[in-house]
């Protein structure tokens, strides 16, 4: 969630002051169309802040229309941000930032075209409840529901299902406010070249019109495979509407996640029994219990939760919470890391067939909410299920929406694995898994104190150029791949560490594993490596991979200043001197 602090000089203001000698008119200018100074905006996870010359949070598409007019005029920068939910701070900038969430209206729906037209700054989670009067939903989610919608779809966010692609292609239409041409409509019919391209733009302002589909009930069950049993199941599974695995590094185990329409007069099965809690996290709380002691390093130990404790007086998501006491103990220690992995496999097995009270239900591994500090937007909070006929129903923005929760380094990576259905061949079909094969082998027999998951998904391709999951063939699938590293809220040098070590985590990835397979970074998670010669070379598959000149070409056409970019675009898309 965006995060915004008052500041008593802004160093965003200062940089301006330091450049324009007409800085007073700028800033009386900006402020009388509403703009503030002063002020500093952080992502969700703090790993990236800016401290804007000027903030402005417009209500209406004419109000934004003029700042751009006016930033425009000057020739200085103005970065549109929404939720600040990127983990790489993509809309951050210490020019001048506009935030589209006052100009969140859902403009009109339209059930017999299934169409939804939205202001770019409605949250996926308004929408969604605008649409459920009239029968309809969206086609897929990503991981929360607080995202807006225009930075829903200019990163190339995606969920997961071999047959559904980014939700980029749920765009049919758009209406942008640009700098140097005002504004526009674009479509298939209208412009479509610059359509596609502009679907995933990295940043635009404006009302987007989506294709909805009619609402639906899943039935969502999770299961625990060995590495074995998903390469002789991989197949089989990618059948299923939506699936997704999550690897535990330093373990055998693979938790499976399906999810598929609820048949009529499917009821999904008889409800699973309540769990054993106390059971199922005896391996995380025994852990713990010999740890802590030892491992404490003057610092407050979190609390212990105790199973037997009232579920008024226990924390929600106690497995969880467990786990992230654990890591937090020594988070760079390999050796201890895999012990915790493996205390969660443990607890991923004993619970599986089992239901949790909805208040406990525990979050997917990777979205562990914090024992102290703010927290992320929460999404929908849900039952978990067992295998074999058990299973949670409801509504697929329920299902596939979940709970985000703790700072965290993250970076996902999209790579071709062939083709859906019959056009898959033998080697294609074991591409996403070789490539799992290869990084926990790589991490298991290096240093890197690599925590679970591993999140893999799977989309159709995108026809978006700018997508990490573009290709050509309609039935072409792409697998994401994410690799994460925990942070403690408040304590600055193991953030400091952490950070570090994610990024060593990263890089090697980056030099053995994704030229290999053709893999390139999520638009929200890309961050340019500090090394100048790495950072050239990055530039150089960006251009390999997407057409960057013509993308340039557009932005140059529709924003000749460059006032709607910020160092991070920058960095990634200019051309090597």
């Amino acid at each position: 969630m965006l995060a915004r602090t008052r500041i008593a000089v802004a160093s965003g203001t200062a940089a301006l002051l330091s450049r324009h000698r007409s800085v007073a008119e700028l800033l009386s200018g900006g402020e009388a169309l509403g703009g503030s100074a002063d002020e500093e905006i952080s992502n969700w996870s703090a790993t990236h802040s800016a401290m804007p010359s000027l903030y402005f949070e417009p209500d209406s598409t004419d109000a934004v229309g003029q700042v751009i007019a006016f930033m425009h005029a000057a020739g200085q920068k103005l970065r549109v941000v929404g939720s600040a939910l990127s983990p790489n701070g993509i809309g951050l900038s210490d020019g001048a930032m506009i935030n589209m969430a006052q100009c969140s209206k859902i403009l009109s729906v339209d059930p017999e075209r299934r169409q939804v037209t939205v202001q770019a700054g409605a949250r996926v989670s308004e929408v969604v409840e605008a649409l459920r009067p009239h029968g309809l939903t969206l086609q897929n989610y990503a991981s929360i529901a607080e995202q807006q919608i225009g930075g829903f779809v200019q990163v190339g966010a995606h969920g997961t299902g071999a047959a559904i692609p980014p939700v980029d292609e749920q765009v049919v239409s758009m209406r942008l406010i640009t700098p140097a041409l005002g504004e526009i409509c674009l479509s298939e019919a209208d412009n479509p070249r610059l359509f596609r391209l502009a679907r995933v733009g990295l940043g635009a302002l404006g009302v987007v019109t989506l294709q909805c589909v009619p609402a639906h009930k899943l039935v969502q069950r999770v299961s625990v495979e060995t590495r074995a049993g998903i390469a002789e199941r991989h197949a089989e599974l990618l059948q299923h509407q939506h699936m997704r695995y999550m690897w535990i590094p330093h373990t055998d185990t693979v938790v499976v996640v399906t999810c598929d329409p609820l048949g009529e007069g499917d009821g999904g099965g008889a409800p699973p029994p309540p769990v054993d809690e106390a059971w199922a996290t005896e391996p995380l709380r025994e852990l713990l219990l010999q740890r802590a002691p030892e491992q404490a390093t003057g610092a407050p130990t979190p609390p212990l939760p105790r199973a037997s404790a009232p579920p008024r007086l226990r924390p929600a998501h106690m497995p969880l919470c467990l786990r992230d006491a654990l890591l937090e103990l020594a988070p760079l220690d390999k050796s201890h890391v895999a012990d915790v992995n493996r205390a969660e496999a443990a607890f991923w097995k004993r619970s599986q067939g089992a239901r949790f009270p909805r208040s406990q239900a525990p979050a997917p591994p990777h979205r562990l909410p914090r024992h102290a500090g703010p927290a992320p937007p929460l999404a929908m909070r849900s039952r978990r299920a067992g295998p074999f006929s058990q299973a949670r129903v409801d509504w697929s923005d329920r299902i596939l929406g979940f709970e985000c929760g703790g700072q965290q380094w993250v970076s996902e990576v999209a790579l071709p694995c062939g083709a859906r259905g019959s056009r898959r061949s033998a080697e294609s079909c074991r591409r996403d898994l070789q490539y799992m094969t290869d990084l926990l082998a790589l991490i298991e027999a290096s240093d890197i104190p690599a925590p679970s998951p591993i999140e893999q998904r799977w989309s159709r391709r995108s026809a978006s150029p700018m997508s990490p999951a573009h290709s050509a063939g309609e039935d072409d699938l792409h697998s994401w791949v994410g690799i994460i590293m925990y942070l403690p809220i408040d304590r600055p040098e193991a953030r400091q560490a952490i950070t570090d070590a994610f990024w060593d985590y990263n890089a090697v990835c980056r030099r053995q594993l994704w030229p290999k397979y053709d893999a390139h970074q999520h638009w929200a998670k890309i961050e340019p490596p500090a090394d100048a010669a790495e950072r050239a070379a990055v530039r150089r598959r960006l251009r390999d991979r997407f057409p960057v000149d013509e993308f340039n070409a557009a932005r140059r056409e529709l924003d000749p200043k460059n006032i709607l970019s910020n160092r991070l675009l920058d960095a990634l898309l200019e051309a090597d001197p």
